[in-house]
């Protein structure tokens, strides 16, 4: 993922997030897996959840965080090393299994974090979200994942199911 700025390719810096108890995300531990055994991830000093954090650099540069709770459901818990550690980065990204009582099947979904009601949003940046957008669309493609669809949500946040204060999305 790159933007170009005045003819200059710009690589960016982000890191990604997977809940990898099973019980919890049923599908987030599978996906970490499948991009360790495919990618040369290099493991750091840093230890969250006691899991090493994993390195990836190809020109962009990702760290890939495995936790034992879902990043938005345990914003209180995570906030101290998100701001320790991550500061310097572009983009954050939250793999997990997505379910509600209206949720489509067999869907690669994308949204941005925000809670509506108290006006608490993350901060968002429209040309990443669509370059995430055309990515997962162009690998679905790609992988022949002819029963999937590639959707958008509207912005919301599950935090708030887990008691995680909304004040608290504009802190990270």
């Amino acid at each position: 993922m790159f933007k170009i700025k005045s003819g200059e390719i710009i690589h960016e810096k982000g890191r990604i997030f997977f809940c990898v108890d099973k019980n919890i995300d049923p599908v987030a531990s599978n996906v970490f897996n499948y991009l360790q055994n495919n990618n040369d991830f290099i493991e750091t000093k840093l230890i969250i959840d006691e899991f090493p954090v994993m390195e990836y650099n190809n020109g962009d540069y990702f760290l890939f965080v495995r936790l034992t709770d879902v990043l938005s459901h345990n914003y209180i818990k995570y906030l101290p090393v998100l701001n320790q550690h991550f500061k310097e980065f572009d983009v954050a990204g939250v793999v997990n299994w997505h379910e509600g009582i209206h949720a489509p099947d067999r869907i690669l979904t994308i949204h941005s974090t925000g809670d509506a009601p108290s006006g608490f949003f993350s901060k968002s940046s429209p040309a990443y979200f669509k370059n995430i957008f055309c990515s997962l669309e162009q690998n679905r493609v790609k992988y022949q994942l002819d029963n999937f669809k590639v959707m958008t949500e509207a912005t919301h946040w599950s935090g708030v199911s887990y008691k995680q204060p909304p004040e608290l999305l504009d802190r990270i």
